[in-house]
């Protein structure tokens, strides 16, 4: 009977769990596409979502590609 228990609660806190962190990366990923901070919040989503160390090195690159680009046509 005990272990049935923790078992239901396991899965209660994980489901909590779960609806928050998506709640949370929703959050982060409207941020991210309307523009704000992406640099930073492009670490957030790969950590969030567990991305590996080159992933994460391949999508920074390509934040600050987009950001020299975005920085000479602004001056142009």
């Amino acid at each position: 009977m005990l272990p049935t228990f923790f078992l239901k609660l396991y899965l209660i806190i994980s489901k909590s769990n779960i609806i928050y962190l998506f709640q949370y990366l929703r959050n982060i990923l409207y941020e991210y596409m309307m523009g704000k901070e992406t640099k930073t919040l492009a670490k957030v989503i790969s950590t969030v979502v567990n991305f590996d160390d080159e992933q994460k090195r391949n999508i920074l690159a390509r934040e600050d590609a987009k950001v020299s680009f975005d920085v000479f046509f602004s001056f142009v």
